[in-house]
Order: C-alpha cells, then structure tokens, then sequence
C-alpha cells in the first residue's frame, strides 16, 4: 500500500503504522479500501486525533510570563518575535521583551534590533535576580516574553542555571522551541531534559526547510506537550500559525511548509 510506504519513508514510527492500517483494513470494507483517496482522508484523520492541541481558547494569551527554552540554534529569538507581533499589534497587548540571553555573540544586538523595529520595551537578564527588579520595574505590562538562553543537553551546568532563572519567575508558562530540523534521538533527550521544567507546550520552526515531517510527527505524538504554533519562513511578519494537527498529518503525505 502505497499510504504505509509514505509514512516509512517520511520515519513515523513502523510499529504505529501497522496499528493504524490495521485499524483501518477493520474499519472500512473491501470496497471502501479500493478508493486510495479515501484511505488517505482516513488515515491523516486517525494521525491527527493522535496530536495533542491546547484546550480551546488557549491560544491567545496563555499567561503573563510566556519563557521559550529549547537548544542553540533552536530559533528562540526569532520566535520571541513572531509572538511579539502578535501580541502587541494584532492582540494590542503591551509586550515586554525579556533577554535572558546576554552571552551569546550578537544576542543583544539581534533582541534590539527587533525590539526597536516592534516598539517594545527591551529588558536584559544577567543573573536570574533581575527578573524580580524586571517585574516591579514594568508593573502595568500585560505579558514578558522571556528568550532564555540556548542549552546543551549533554551537559548539566546550563540546565541548572536554566532552572535557577526559571524559578524566579511568577508562574512561568515554558514552552520548547525547537527546530523541524533535530533529528528525533535529540529532540527526546531535549524533551526529556526540559521535562523537569513541566512544560506547557512546544512550537517547532524551520518547518518550510524539510520535506520530511515523520520526527516532528513521532516527537509530538509521544510527548505529553500540547502543540502550540509552528514557525517557518525568517519574516517576522506573518509565517507564524497555530498549530493545526491536520496540517501536520498531511505534511506526511506531501503538503508541507515549503508550498506556502
């Protein structure tokens, strides 16, 4: 069958596959199973129940600390400001930017540079104290959007400073950002290094770079992480989406970011 060569090649998992055509060769008749285009429609729906979404409602302004944490490279910072955007012009919320990421090369000059071009008040983090004199400093803002510096799984030292900075924050919502690209061995350990920080959801970038979806797909399905938006395309404007669990089971059988 043409539908479980697909998903072999895009990498879903070989054993779930067999599951789901199984369960559709029990559902569906014999003439039923002859129409290809059907099947698919069946198996694309039974792929997306399997995705976890936010309840309704939730999309919008989940809390008034939103922290993105994910690896180097991951695409927090570009993040920071597509959700920026669309918190302060298309919601008019009064948006706080938050650096937490003052090591790295550039990092500052990149988080003013979309700071000054969106308007928004920059603030800096070097040591996790700050946060508190951030709070009282910008009393009357509705949301802080904090970029946390990029981690290195493999090692402990900047998972513990992660969690020093996180836990002066009142009531963080943590979600991973990481990138379509990660090969699905990384995002576990990612996913499972992170997991100490009981994290609220996951918005995976770089989603028109790949044509190959069966990692992202795997990653989602097995976590217990809600998906929240995917990324795609270096404009700040617009190529930003909540997350659709459709739109990722259909990028498995062709219909990806890169056609947009």
């Amino acid at each position: 069958m043409r539908i479980q060569q697909r998903l072999q090649e895009q990498g879903v998992e070989a054993e779930f596959v067999r599951r789901t055509l199984r369960r559709l060769n029990q559902t569906l008749g014999a003439a039923m199973l002859k129409d290809e285009g059907l099947c698919l429609r069946y198996v694309q729906e039974v792929l997306a129940a399997e995705l976890r979404l936010p309840a309704p409602g939730t999309l919008r302004l989940p809390g008034r600390w939103v922290c993105l944490v994910g690896a180097s490279g991951s695409g927090k910072t570009s993040t920071t400001a597509k959700l920026a955007l669309l918190y302060s012009q298309h919601l008019g919320k009064k948006v706080v930017w938050v650096c937490a990421d003052t090591v790295r090369t550039g990092a500052i000059a990149e988080a003013r540079a979309y700071t000054d071009a969106l308007n928004i008040p920059l603030r800096l983090v070097y040591q996790p104290q700050d946060i508190q004199i951030i709070a009282e400093e910008m009393k009357d803002a509705d949301v802080f959007l904090v970029d946390t510096p990029g981690f290195n799984p493999c090692r402990e030292e900047p998972l513990v400073e992660l969690g020093e900075l996180l836990s002066q924050i009142p009531q963080p919502v943590t979600w991973l950002v990481a990138s379509a690209l990660t090969r699905e061995s990384d995002l576990q350990q990612i996913g499972a290094a992170l997991g100490v920080f009981r994290l609220n959801g996951m918005i995976f970038t770089r989603m028109d770079e790949t044509l190959s979806f069966g990692s992202v797909y795997n990653f989602a399905r097995r976590t217990p992480y809600p998906l929240r938006y995917f990324a795609y395309g270096k404009e700040t404007a617009g190529k930003f989406q909540a997350a659709e669990a459709s739109r990722l089971s259909a990028a498995l059988f062709g219909k990806g970011w890169n056609r947009d």
